[in-house]
């Protein structure tokens, strides 16, 4: 009978071992960094509930590029001032394995002269629909 829970007892140290070494090898080729930038729009488009995107042009062609970081909660400030234009600026930890990993640091913001400046834009659920958010004035 105690050999029965000797062999038990190495099985689960083996277990415990083998995880511990999966979770350090992991941490070996986890990259972690803070991920940050800003982006200068030329509109400014609202698709739904926290999701905004900003429109801009670079040598004759127009991109778009999603004003949000992951996991965090997007401030729209109205604080430019005339002849500004609206921007996007973002800083978040970001974790290849985990993703997001907060920390009191980070932001995501879109500055704005006023709710004027804001566009309505599509949105899709796949199969749940899709549609365009319109301004009601």
């Amino acid at each position: 009978m105690d050999i029965d829970r000797d062999v038990t007892i190495a099985g689960w140290l083996s277990v415990i071992i083998l995880l511990g070494a999966a979770a350090g090898l992991l941490m070996l080729f986890d990259e972690t960094a803070w991920r940050s930038g800003k982006i200068v729009g030329d509109a400014v488009w609202f698709h739904e509930s926290n999701r905004y995107s900003l429109s801009y042009e670079i040598n004759g062609k127009l991109y778009n590029k999603e004003a949000s970081s992951p996991g965090i909660h997007l401030q729209v400030l109205t604080d430019l001032k005339k002849g500004e234009k609206p921007y996007y600026e973002y800083k978040y930890y970001w974790s290849s394995i985990i993703g997001t990993i907060h920390k009191k640091e980070e932001y995501s913001r879109l500055h704005i002269h006023s709710i004027d400046n804001i566009k309505g834009a599509g949105w899709n659920h796949g199969k749940f629909g899709t549609g365009q958010t319109i301004r009601i004035q």
